[in-house]
């Protein structure tokens, strides 16, 4: 045992002595890691020196069971095995910076599990952090969407209206194929809800009462889309017959004179609305009769008597 106490010793530890008593003296540095080599170690004073670093360096002698480091200037973690474990707070004092935080966080091990906590709470922080933002600008871009929506509809419905009432924008094309009294702007007034009559697959009819008196029938197709629509609820779907229903009409009708078929007078139409214009039959059609359950009867004699019509 060699015990070189209460001296003026300087310079660094030395690393090739089995038992060491170096307290009360003036070494400095750190402790060299061959002082590991030392397996036969098991006193060790170090107190009151100026010593710094850390104090991995012992953690490999296994037969060390007397260690004071009080007084010097140590930091960091202890290294988690029995004897520091064990050791007091005087052979530990004077040490500034080591264990500052508390002696149930000095040990290496419990320091790295507590680091790897904080890191798992930072990560779990950072992803609240990221799924929040990603939350509101799911919102804000349903939000923006939302609102592209409604305008879109609100100018696609105000479109449908300055279509119905024509205007400089929408100008209206008339096409008469008999002599009327009439004009445009009197039909699109009698288009409301109160004047429906039918409506069917193509469209819808209103009855119009003009302002001369005269009565006719008026059918108003179908915007495409609402058409189309239509046909997927029936699961069909024929885009064309849609955009080509219009002029079939026309030329079907225009073309037909048959007394049992509904005089057609004409047809009006816009960049997005198309009136087929009839005369007015106030019997009905005869769909309705056949189809409807309105409880009334049609005979052959009645038949061949009076004049029917179907649109």
């Amino acid at each position: 045992m060699l015990n070189l106490s209460n001296n003026t010793l300087r310079g660094t530890l030395p690393s090739s002595l089995s038992s060491l008593n170096l307290s009360w003296n003036a070494l400095t540095g750190t402790i060299p890691p061959q002082i590991s080599a030392l397996n036969k170690l098991s006193i060790l004073d170090l107190s009151h020196n100026e010593l710094e670093g850390d104090l991995m360096a012992l953690a490999g002698l296994e037969n060390l069971v007397s260690l004071n480091i009080s007084h010097n200037n140590f930091t960091g973690y202890l290294p988690d095995n029995k004897l520091f474990q064990q050791l007091s707070e005087t052979e530990m004092a004077g040490n500034q910076g080591l264990c500052s935080k508390g002696r149930d966080s000095c040990f290496l091990r419990k320091a790295t599990s507590m680091s790897m906590s904080n890191n798992s709470k930072l990560k779990r922080s950072h992803r609240l952090k990221l799924v929040i933002a990603l939350l509101i600008t799911l919102t804000i871009a349903m939000a923006v969407f939302g609102a592209i929506a409604v305008f879109r509809a609100r100018k696609l419905m105000r479109d449908d209206c300055e279509s119905e009432m024509g205007g400089d924008s929408w100008p209206w094309h008339f096409t008469p194929f008999q002599k009327l009294n009439f004009s445009v702007e009197q039909v699109l007034k009698c288009l409301v809800e109160a004047n429906v009559i039918g409506k069917g697959y193509s469209g819808i009819v209103y009855r119009a009462e003009l302002e001369n008196g005269e009565v006719i029938a008026v059918k108003k197709l179908w915007p495409t889309t609402m058409a189309a629509e239509k046909d997927s609820q029936n699961d069909r779907l024929d885009i064309r017959g849609v955009r080509d229903s219009f002029s079939t009409e026309v030329k079907t009708l225009g073309s037909i004179r048959h007394k049992n078929i509904v005089r057609f007078l004409g047809c009006c139409w816009n960049r997005n609305t198309r009136l087929l214009i009839y005369n007015y039959m106030p019997n009905g059609s005869l769909g309705s009769l056949l189809h409807e359950r309105s409880g009334g009867c049609l005979e052959w004699e009645e038949e061949d008597r009076e004049e029917k019509w179907v649109f």
